[in-house]
């Protein structure tokens, strides 16, 4: 039985794709519930919420008129290492944001992207749905990809409480040495989990940011984490600053004639 928030996502995708034009009325919810296979009760409670988000103008007696995609502010992320007395974060925007309910974590398979950065297919994973301060609902997920070989290594990358600078304080401690991060930036279709938790549809698009941190080493450098943050693309732009490479140093020097 599909939930609210599955019928909340089959009626933002339908909007979207210009099935109910701005300032049309949605079919009546006998309609809608008969239509996802639903209760009427199941619509109602997605119809409202679709109204609180500012896609939906609730009429008294009447059915819910169409806004459109809420018009929203576009924010940016920018991309720097940080440190405050509570370890690394990469983004001055986001560095108050808090989780919105308890992380999830476990043992499973990770996405291909990921694998092949982390040179193996089983991880252990901790996810978190994050928000700003005072949030309702998830603006980001973020999910920390650890090889399993390195967390019996070091099993307090697995504890729910990793002490103070989290995984990244306890990964350089172990191996004495500097963590080193890159990212790489995609664009993509969201899948069922990211419409539900970020609340966009089908026909959205989620901005991917993976970041691999690794450790440099005399046998070879070693990816130790990596970390996939997904957001909703329409809402947030990436900014970073651009490094300039010793063939593009000034003075130039000037060809002989």
């Amino acid at each position: 039985m599909r939930s609210m928030h599955d019928v909340a996502a089959a009626l933002r995708a339908t909007i979207d794709s210009g099935e109910y034009p701005p300032e049309t009325p949605l079919p009546a919810s006998e309609r809608l519930a008969e239509r996802f296979g639903v209760h009427r009760g199941t619509v109602q409670k997605a119809i409202r919420l679709l109204a609180a988000e500012g896609w939906l103008r609730m009429v008294r007696r009447h059915p819910a008129i169409v806004i459109g995609r809420p018009q929203q502010r576009v924010t940016e992320r920018a991309r720097r290492g940080h440190r405050d007395e509570l370890g690394y974060y990469f983004d001055l925007g986001a560095k108050d944001w808090e989780p919105i309910a308890p992380p999830t974590s476990g043992t499973a398979d990770a996405p291909e992207a990921v694998t092949s950065l982390l040179g193996t297919s089983t991880s252990f994973y901790r996810e978190r749905l994050m928000a700003p301060v005072g949030g309702t609902h998830a603006e980001q997920i973020s999910t920390s990809y650890i090889p399993t070989s390195l967390l019996a290594e070091l099993p307090i990358l697995g504890a729910s409480d990793t002490g103070p600078g989290g995984i990244y304080d306890r990964l350089e401690e172990h191996f004495d040495a500097d963590l080193e991060w890159e990212e790489i930036v995609a664009a993509r279709p969201p899948d069922r989990q990211e419409q539900r938790a970020l609340r966009i549809s089908a026909h959205s698009i989620v901005l991917e940011v993976t970041r691999r941190s690794w450790v440099r080493r005399p046998e070879g450098d070693l990816t130790v984490e990596v970390n996939q943050t997904r957001m909703d693309a329409a809402r947030y732009t990436v900014s970073y600053p651009i490094e300039r490479t010793p063939s593009a140093a000034r003075p130039r020097r000037r060809s002989r004639d």
